[in-house]
């Protein structure tokens, strides 16, 4: 994760605890994918699980596409 200047977004992620990405849960693809294309932060807070991300629109944006193809039904 890096540290970010200027304006933040902030995207939240709403999934269910069942919801998987292949074999592995969901939630864990999608921290790993976020840490990965070095986002400057993302939480996981409880049930239902709710991932926040906060990073730039620019970065947000680039991930996007990648998170609708792990997101069962987009």
């Amino acid at each position: 994760m890096r540290k970010i200047e200027g304006e933040q977004v902030s995207m939240r992620v709403f999934l269910g605890e069942s919801d998987r990405a292949g074999h592995r849960p969901l939630s864990t693809a999608l921290l790993e994918l976020f840490k990965a294309r070095g986002l400057a932060g993302a939480t996981i807070v409880d049930l239902p699980l709710v991932i926040e991300v906060v990073d730039t629109q620019e970065h947000l944006d680039a991930v996007l596409p990648e998170v609708d193809r792990l997101m069962p039904g987009g």
